[in-house]
């Protein structure tokens, strides 16, 4: 490789510029630690794309107050005060969800890149694995080949592919079987699972991508001064362009692959083999969850950025079909008029200048808190006598009556249970609530055990509870909940 100045200047600027990318400064972060171990434990080992706010918010405070009883105190700060902050400096995204209903928090591409760097130095690969290796020169070959516009030498790379298949076939038929050992299946599936992970950091970029592109055509929109028309034709045709880009073109690649149902049922029945494998025994639990999860964590991420994609582009066309984008060019120019004035008259005023204007703010009036004054109690009033109330106990019927009253989303509870079954014939309440966290807190908690036994209108799964049987539900470092275990059947245990 030549070594030249002027590379090494560019190289150089180049590392300077990324220095104030987000995943250089979480790196650099003075609680890089605390902040990396949240987010991981959060977003990453949980398994959880998406997190409502709120739920995050709990979440994060559980986790600080955790920090503290180990003796790291210097993050004082409330959670929600510090998740505004890492949303600030680009390491979470904040977003309204699919409906509109409420907003989530998920990690940024950025970010996602930091924990990648911090998990590499945590936990160093010991050297180039053989599958590794074994993989990179199969692509070569098959690169080599498929690029070769000769087709004697195709034909005969293809020959010597079938000629070997051929030799195994015969290996196979005459009781010769070669089975890969343990220690080399092992290698490859956590080669596997790396590789995946990094898909995670992909996904997220393309997401940025998309509505990074969504909204410089927005700004086009506003300030083109053309016609409705003609600023729709030009929308609608960069929207069309945006499948071609390099992030276009390799999502419509992959996503086609996700959605081919073959080839799904060929990854899902792999899946399952590998897992009765005698090797798998020898997986943590969290890459055996990671390789059974693996297919529908790529098809919800994938599901996600199609979505977005969509969604994004149905909202600027409909942001200049309705007239929408006139109003903010109205704004814009108004702004820019401002701006005008401001320079023409900061060549005769000064800025500090007072003018003979008063704008009234909606605000309310701020003022110290030693400025309020106590009321005085009514001494005339007569003295309260304080009765003890008998506390019954409550059952079912009178926890239905309460429920009604409120807003559970029983149909996402459902989707939930139906999701979960997919992987397993049988799943209790723990089991759903591990990997459908619980969106509306004891409200959600208490639609499941609802839906358990039959008390919600419309519900459309097979569910037992186990008389004099309990399961305890973990509800934060210290607290838990004891509930009546209720166990989901999918139709074919009937």
């Amino acid at each position: 490789m030549t070594r030249t100045v002027s590379a090494l200047l560019a190289r150089t600027e180049a590392l300077r510029r990324a220095r104030g990318e987000s995943s250089w400064t979480l790196l650099a972060a003075h609680n890089a630690p605390e902040i990396l171990a949240i987010l991981k434990m959060n977003f990453i080992d949980s398994g959880a794309t998406q997190i409502p706010t709120g739920r995050l918010h709990e979440r994060v405070a559980d986790d600080l107050r955790a920090l503290a009883r180990a003796g790291i105190r210097d993050m004082s700060a409330s959670a929600q005060k510090y998740c505004t902050d890492w949303v600030s400096a680009g390491w979470l995204e904040r977003r309204p969800n699919e409906t509109g209903t409420e907003e989530i928090y998920d990690v940024s591409a950025d970010a996602h890149a930091a924990l990648l760097i911090a998990e590499t130095i945590v936990t160093p690969a010991s050297s180039t694995t053989e599958s590794q290796m074994t993989s990179i020169m199969q692509q070569l070959s098959d690169l080599a080949v498929s690029t070769d516009p000769n087709p004697e030498s195709r034909i005969a790379a293809l020959t010597f592919q079938r000629d070997a298949i051929d030799a195994e076939i015969d290996q196979l038929r005459a009781g010769r079987t070669v089975v890969l050992n343990d220690e080399r299946a092992l290698e490859a599936v956590r080669d596997l699972l790396g590789q995946v992970r990094q898909s995670t950091t992909d996904f997220a970029r393309v997401r940025r991508s998309v509505g990074n592109a969504v909204n410089d055509l927005r700004r086009q929109a506003i300030e083109s001064d053309g016609s409705r028309g003609d600023v729709l034709e030009i929308v609608l045709s960069q929207v069309d362009q945006m499948e071609t880009t390099d992030f276009g073109r390799s999502f419509k690649a992959f996503y086609q692959v996700l959605a081919d149902p073959e080839r799904v049922r060929q990854v899902e029945s792999a899946i399952d083999v590998l897992l009765e494998r005698p090797f798998s025994a020898a997986l943590s639990r969290a890459e055996r969850e990671g390789l059974r999860d693996m297919l529908p964590d790529l098809r919800s991420r994938a599901g996600d950025v199609h979505t977005v994609f969509d969604t994004l582009a149905a909202k600027l066309r409909a942001f200049v079909e309705d007239n929408q984008y006139a109003h903010e060019r109205r704004v814009d120019m108004l702004i820019k008029d401002i701006y005008k004035v401001y320079g023409q008259l900061a060549q005769t005023m000064s800025g500090r200048a007072r003018i003979p204007f008063e704008l009234k703010l909606s605000t309310s009036d701020i003022s110290s808190v030693s400025q309020l004054q106590l009321k005085e109690v009514d001494t005339s009033l007569p003295d309260l006598v304080a009765y003890e109330a008998e506390v019954g106990a409550g059952s079912w019927e009178d926890l239905l009556e309460l429920v009604d009253l409120t807003d559970i989303d029983f149909h996402t509870l459902r989707a939930n249970i139906k999701d979960t079954l997919r992987h397993r014939t049988v799943a209790s309440i723990a089991d759903v609530i591990s990997k459908h966290p619980l969106a509306q807190g004891l409200a959600s908690l208490i639609g499941l055990i609802l839906i358990g036994l039959g008390a919600a209108d419309g519900d459309v799964c097979s569910a037992q509870m186990r008389e004099g049987a309990d399961e305890v539900i973990p509800w934060s470092d210290t607290h838990t909940i004891r509930i009546p275990k209720i166990l989901f059947y999918t139709p074919e245990t009937q």
